[in-house]
């Protein structure tokens, strides 16, 4: 018991600390991509604190092993440093006593990963799809000035005589090329920016307006129009700032089945392996911790104890499983490989490597005895 306390005590602090930066690393790292939404001319230091936490929950799947993972190989790193773990060996204590506190810390993790992953991650993907799309629309209106033309928005050039409060505009110029064949012109008194709904585009309201359009053959026609809206596609350019915008893991694990049912019955099974393989790999998620803490253990055990090593071999590690899980979603979204064993073929690689690794720190003990 004396061992298992202090083996629970060299674990958790560093995982706490762990947890914290890499989960703060990783949601800065991912707002800095975000820049151009999140600090334009809509900033909002609310939203930029909604923003964060919405993307806690996709983060923590990913920061919950790797801390893990880094304070197993600090916390028996440090003991095999002091020749603690040397010391036990020569008082007959089996190397497989050291994997007792990780193993139940890890399932207790991987239950709380499993609660994130299918619960947490939904909910702060549609969160930040919906909080960026606001953001959006306040880029949107905030960056056109009046007598300046506005190109971001592509296939889209605004033009404002002047801007009225919030997001209205007057004497407003439009010109849209979505259509390349038949571009249209349109000009109206005044526009009201309006979003979407819980989509990316925004719309564009006029009133008191003409529409001018050039067709094939020279075909041209002009109408005036009391009333009329135009769709501005701004979700081209979200997605292209924001990767998780439109991905499956917006889902709940209840709806995945009935979308991928669905996208199979409209003849599109690419889509349909794309959701499977989202669903597999959020339940594979949930073991993620244990493969992380049978390899941590026999890599400290075994390695050199010092923390330079510790940190050098969580990389390694992590980075091969990284490597393991790009290929296997890969195979899966290729169809090569069935989307249960592209989700869960990266747990397999690292039970066998912890398998391997464990065999080597059984023998050693022997050998030395011997």
């Amino acid at each position: 018991m004396t061992l298992h306390r202090l083996l629970l005590k060299e674990i958790l602090l560093p995982f706490a600390l762990a947890l914290v930066f890499v989960c703060q690393l990783l949601i800065v790292m991912q707002m800095l991509q975000l820049n151009e939404v999140l600090f334009g001319s809509g900033f909002d230091a609310v939203a930029l604190l909604k923003v964060a936490a919405y993307l806690a929950p996709h983060f923590a799947i990913i920061a919950v092993p790797l801390a893990f993972l880094l304070s197993v190989m600090l916390g028996l790193g440090r003991l095999a440093e002091d020749n603690e773990l040397l010391a036990l060996a020569s008082l007959g204590r089996s190397p497989w006593a050291l994997y007792a506190v990780p193993v139940l810390l890890s399932l207790v993790l991987g239950a709380g990963v499993g609660f994130i992953a299918f619960r947490g991650e939904p909910w702060g993907l549609r969160g930040i799809h919906q909080e960026l799309n606001l953001l959006i629309k306040r880029n949107v209106a905030g960056d056109v000035r009046a007598g300046v033309f506005y190109e971001s928005i592509p296939d889209f050039t605004i033009f404002v005589g002047a801007t009225g409060t919030g997001d209205r505009w007057k004497q407003v110029l439009l010109y849209d090329t979505v259509r390349k064949e038949a571009p249209l012109l349109l000009l109206a008194q005044e526009g009201h920016v309006v979003s979407s709904g819980a989509g990316a585009d925004l719309r564009l309201d006029l009133t008191d307006g003409e529409l001018h359009r050039s067709g094939e053959d020279d075909a041209y026609t002009r109408a005036k129009f009391e009333t009329g809206t135009v769709a501005l596609g701004v979700s081209g350019f979200q997605h292209a700032q924001n990767r998780f915008v439109g991905s499956w893991d917006e889902l709940d694990a209840a709806e995945m089945p009935l979308a991928a049912n669905e996208a199979l019955a409209a003849g599109k099974p690419g889509i349909a392996r794309r959701i499977w393989l989202a669903f597999h790999r959020r339940i594979a998620q949930v073991l993620s911790c244990l493969v992380f803490g049978l390899i941590a253990v026999a890599l400290a055990a075994g390695g050199k104890g010092s923390r330079g090593w510790g940190f050098a071999a969580t990389v390694l590690a992590f980075a091969c499983y990284y490597v393991a899980r790009v290929g296997a979603n890969t195979l899966g979204e290729s169809g090569r490989a069935s989307p249960l064993l592209a989700a869960w073929l990266p747990n397999l690689i690292g039970l066998l490597a912890a398998a391997f690794l464990a065999r080597r720190l059984w023998r050693g003990p022997r050998q030395d005895r011997a």
